[in-house]
């Protein structure tokens, strides 16, 4: 059962930032601080984490924003998004670069409110707010639901799986570029198409392969690892190893390439006239 709210907190979306934490009466926010707690902790729940990712002291601690679904006397939702500094992959054989994406770090709807527009509305609201769009993000270890939730309601499909465990999304383009950039609230707009390096095997192997283990009858053997980290959902987990294996795979062409110029090198030292 969560936390009671302070009567200040009115139905609706709201957005919580340290500021706005440090701004409360004491009253109000000790209220706050065990609501936002309990629903960090139901989010953990739900995504099989270890331990809550979003919490009052975290907040207090950086620079995020906090939107919360507020109901009548609880917290419906919560959906936390801050800037992040990531070395990604473009391309499987490409280098990593380094680009600053606003991420989605932490998006949660209680279980009673689910497929009833509430977690589109609480993603709307945020991308109207932030000034961005779904498929400009980035998401730090989506479930399999909010993989899910971006393919219905943004048509976001394909990604290129990362070390860092943030996801990089494709998507298939939208509207014309003369509508200019797409709008989320009134579905308007243009969006410029781009496929990730793994969308065939997502979708026809792992994807289907994650439906057919969720069958009552079907037995899923996979070895999920025992530390707090490791991924517990099936389509997460099966991504990492594929963008293990790209990495490995890099790294030994790497390895090759300079034992080759290794002995080139050698070879030409040893040659007949050169110092």
């Amino acid at each position: 059962m969560q936390a009671p709210l302070p009567r200040s907190m009115r139905p609706g979306i709201v957005v919580v930032t340290r500021d706005t934490l440090r701004a409360l009466a004491p009253a109000d926010a000790q209220l706050v601080r065990k609501a936002i707690d309990s629903i960090g902790e139901l989010s953990a729940k739900a995504q099989g984490l270890s331990k809550p990712i979003t919490s009052h002291a975290q907040m207090l601690a950086c620079d995020n924003r906090l939107y919360l679904s507020v109901g009548k006397d609880s917290l419906r939702g919560l959906l936390r998004v801050g800037g992040r500094q990531l070395f990604v992959h473009r391309k499987q054989s490409s280098e990593y670069v380094q680009t600053s994406p606003l991420c989605v770090l932490d998006f949660f709807v209680c279980t009673a409110l689910q497929r009833g527009g509430e977690g589109r509305a609480l993603f709307d609201f945020m991308c109207q707010r932030e000034g961005t769009c779904a498929a400009a993000l980035g998401y730090d270890r989506p479930s399999h639901k909010f993989l899910a939730f971006l393919r219905k309601h943004f048509d976001l499909a394909s990604f290129i799986p990362q070390l860092n465990h943030f996801v990089v999304l494709g998507c298939k383009e939208r509207g014309h570029k003369s509508q200019g950039p797409l709008v989320h609230a009134t579905g308007k707009g243009w969006v410029k198409g781009h496929k990730g390096q793994y969308y065939d095997a997502l979708h026809r192997i792992i994807f289907n392969f994650a439906k057919e283990v969720g069958s009552p009858s079907a037995v899923d053997r996979t070895d999920y690892g025992t530390a707090s980290g490791s991924a517990r959902g099936f389509v997460q987990h099966h991504s990492q190893q594929l963008s293990r294996a790209a990495v490995c795979g890099d790294a030994q062409n790497i390895n090759n390439a300079a034992r080759i110029m290794r002995v080139a090198h050698s070879n030409k030292q040893k040659a007949p006239g050169l110092k």
